[in-house]
């Protein structure tokens, strides 16, 4: 960023500008030379060319009783006199404060749009009106993030409201420039220079021009001039002695976070997404018609995705794409999907400048560090997952105390600290540290890292479901024999609110190539299975499943327990037909324990109720049930009466679900199986309401509305708007029918929201509200189409039904 003067707010400029289209056209209606204007206005000619020329020099500033001379001379109407006089009027502001020069800006950002609440928040506190407070702000984030794009932005609005008449001056300290940072010494004869200092004498020491400084600032202050400064790039240089006390302000930026700055900070990260395409839209259009980002949205979007909402990368990419106009946004993001090669893409011209390249820009950073934070950064990127805690920073680091790391890296703003003791890393700042050499000795050591890592992660997975699941304690820790060894939990909300935050890294982490063979892949599913069942988090569980079997291509040594989450895994994910090939094979093999043999016959069962078989269902589960007995297993026996009772329900053998779910909600509970035992209750509630025992039915379905599991609570806010709806109460079953499906629209189970609102069309027409019920009908079909006859199929009986109705004149 370049040092220039450049004098006049916009309006002036403006204003100047009209002045000079006026006195233009006025001297060609007249039909007048140079040399015959210059003489009848009593100017020189050279005088008269100046003030026509481009520029804002002194000399071609003509002064009112100047400019007033010549449009009388050259005959304005009245409409043109007022204008000019409104002009002129911005010019005398303009030539007044000249005598007192103070601007010292580069240009306003060509490129700069979004930050909307960044932008606003700055303006409220460079408001005059605004009460009292720190002078100084430090605009703080890592390289390329625009944060001198939006000091700029705000300085140039303020400035052009008049709120700092004292002057507006910016320089670059060149604080991660690739040289020597500027002194604040430096700063101030630049300073001093704009502000048109005399002094007796010029001041040399710093001492000296700090005073100059002092009174200058204060001598505008008392003359109600506030002076705004912009202090860019800053990294180490101690600015506290030139930034200005109240009413004046600072603004600072830098990649550093410099806590030591008494300022009031603000953290600019990237750009949201509908403001990432706005960037790149102007970047590719700049100057030019092009329309290929509004054309091609999804591309668009996807390119700000790859580019994580950096400005600097993203004006980069519009750039090389204005250069290219036949080129396709899907090419680009075609090259920017490969990792490899993403930071090399986002570089004009195989520069190293770090106005032009992404790699640039996070080298400057990078090589202020430390050589244990640059080890640091390399090992945090070769973590799996999208962040990482405090807690787990600590093996993969290898150290008593990796805090200190971790915020150093937090204040040079190469990874971000959060809520929690949590870490998380740019995308891009993740793809330099994975690609730069390890030449500090730490990329021998990568692998022992990971090793320790997937370690913690294992066993602090193998206390969680300790934890979650106590029946199953005693087979966790045969599994994991030095599980003492390892930090557990305090209690049982503690291990499920750790299993909640961490889940995303641990599947990463086991799933990742360098998990291929360890314990961390191969465990890891039958620990998490329980709880991401709980959580219907299926496609968690398949994608764990998946993995461990790639590692066991043939099937034929694949682990017996393995291949039993796999199919319910793919089971829960609606893949019925692999699934049942799956637990089928399982249990053909000889050497499948009886226990697993159990648990694959009521998923088999589970897989043919599924797909509308309830005979295979009921014979499958009773066989299941029967087995778990016979080996006086009464958690397997209670999952096997769970089974069977969902069977029979589906068979509309509703005394015998009563009577196999009879102290089976209890049992669950004392084995801290919740989820299991509410899934008992909601069959129970719905079997008592269809042998008469509604009250009991609806009170049993009452609290279970009220589970956390919330697809199970929607089921029984259904159950309820049916009695409701039989017993012709639809005023109080549409609130259920809503309420299930505002669950669903949550949760995001577009299908379940479908059938459960064309379950509500259907209420409505049969309570008489034909027109009501077809519109909602109607609505269902729109809205829930694509997703086929699962949402669809009681909207469509809702329309048949209305049909019959209207013909049979109801």
């Amino acid at each position: 960023m370049g040092d220039f003067v450049d004098f006049g707010t916009e309006r002036e400029r403006r204003a100047l500008a009209d002045l000079r289209v006026l006195f233009r056209d006025l001297q060609a209606r007249r039909g007048w030379s140079d040399e015959r204007v210059a003489t009848e206005c009593g100017i020189g000619k050279r005088t008269w060319q100046l003030y026509l020329g481009p520029g804002t020099g002194e000399d071609r500033l003509p002064t009112r009783k100047t400019a007033q001379r010549i449009l009388k001379t050259l005959r304005t109407d009245p409409r043109q006199t007022t204008q000019a006089s409104t002009w002129l009027r911005d010019l005398d502001n303009w030539r007044e404060r000249r005598r007192h020069p103070g601007v010292m800006l580069p240009p306003n950002p060509d490129i700069f749009v979004g930050r909307k609440r960044e932008l606003g928040e700055i303006l409220a506190w460079l408001d005059p009106e605004a009460e009292r407070t720190t002078p100084v702000m430090n605009l703080r984030g890592m390289g390329g993030a625009g944060k001198t794009a939006l000091s700029l932005a705000a300085t140039y609005d303020a400035y052009n409201r008049g709120w700092f008449t004292g002057g507006a001056l910016c320089v670059d300290l060149h604080g991660y420039s690739g040289g020597s940072e500027r002194s604040p010494s430096d700063v101030l004869d630049l300073f001093l220079s704009a502000l048109n200092y005399r002094g007796k004498s010029r001041p040399v020491t710093l001492e000296e021009k700090v005073a100059a400084w002092n009174r200058v600032l204060t001598e505008r202050a008392n003359n109600g001039e506030r002076v705004l400064v912009v202090l860019d790039n800053v990294a180490q240089a101690q600015v506290q002695t030139i930034t200005p006390p109240w009413p004046h302000r600072t603004i600072i930026t830098t990649r550093s976070k410099r806590s030591d700055l008494i300022a009031k900070p603000m953290s600019v990260g990237a750009l949201e997404r509908a403001d990432a395409v706005k960037v790149l839209e102007a970047a590719v259009r700049e100057g030019t018609s092009d329309t290929r980002v509004t054309r091609d949205k999804a591309a668009a979007m996807r390119i700000c995705e790859l580019a994580a909402g950096l400005p600097l990368a993203l004006r980069i990419l519009g750039a090389l794409l204005r250069d290219e106009p036949h080129r396709q946004l899907a090419s680009m993001v075609e090259e920017l999907a490969d990792r490899r090669q993403r930071l090399s893409t986002m570089q004009y011209n195989n520069s190293d400048d770090p106005e032009r390249a992404v790699r640039a820009s996070l080298m400057l950073s990078y090589e202020r560090l430390a050589k244990q934070e640059q080890r640091a950064l390399h090992l945090l990127a070769s973590a799996p997952g999208p962040d990482i805690s405090t807690d787990s920073a600590r093996p993969l680091l290898g150290g008593e105390a990796p805090r200190r790391y971790l915020s150093n890296l937090d204040r040079a703003h190469l990874i971000q600290g959060m809520r929690g003791e949590r870490w998380q890393l740019h995308d891009l700042v993740r793809l330099f540290a994975e690609e730069l050499p390890a030449d500090g000795g730490w990329g021998s050591e990568l692998s022992a890292a990971l090793s320790r890592l997937f370690d913690h992660y294992l066993h602090r997975g193998g206390h969680a479901s300790s934890y979650l699941t106590p029946h199953r304690a005693e087979q966790v820790r045969d599994l994991l024999p030095d599980l003492i060894n390892h930090v557990g939990f305090e209690a049982g909300e503690d291990a499920l609110s750790w299993l909640d935050v961490e889940l995303p890294n641990l599947v990463a982490s086991a799933t990742a190539e360098a998990a291929s063979g360890t314990a961390l892949r191969r465990y890891l599913p039958g620990l998490l299975a329980p709880y991401l069942q709980t959580r219907r988090r299926y496609a968690d569980l398949l994608q764990l499943t998946e993995s461990l079997t790639r590692d066991h291509p043939s099937g034929e040594d694949c682990p017996w327990d393995v291949e039993l989450i796999h199919g319910q895994a793919l089971m829960a994910n609606g893949s019925f037909a692999e699934a049942e090939y799956v637990l089928a094979t399982l249990m053909m093999k000889r050497s499948t324990p009886y226990d697993a043999a159990v648990a694959a016959l009521q998923s088999l069962s589970a897989i043919a109720r599924e797909d509308d078989r309830p005979d295979d269902a009921g014979r499958l589960s009773r066989i299941g049930l029967v087995m778990a007995a016979s080996e006086d297993d009464f958690i397997a026996e209670a999952y096997g009466r769970l089974e069977a009772a969902h069977s029979e329900y589906e068979r509309n053998e509703w005394d015998n679900v009563l009577m196999l779910l009879d102290g089976i909600p209890a049992l669950f509970v004392s084995q801290s199986l919740h989820g299991e035992a509410w899934e008992a209750r909601l069959v129970r509630a719905n079997a008592l309401v269809k042998v008469g025992r509604k009250k009991e039915g609806v009170a049993e379905l009452t609290a279970v509305t009220q589970v956390k599991d919330p697809i199970t609570a929607a089921e029984a806010h259904v159950g309820l708007a049916f009695v409701l709806c039989s017993d012709g109460r639809c005023v109080e079953a549409r609130a259920h029918w809503s309420k299930a499906a505002a669950i669903c629209r949550r949760v995001k189970k577009p299908a379940n929201e479908g059938l459960i609102l064309g379950s509500l069309a259907t209420c409505l027409v049969s309570a008489g509200e034909r027109e009501a019920g077809t519109s909602a009908a109607e609505a269902v079909l729109k809205k829930f189409g694509k997703h086929g006859p699962a949402a669809t199929g009681t909207a469509v009986h809702a329309l048949m039904l209305a049909k019959v109705m209207k013909e049979g004149g109801r």
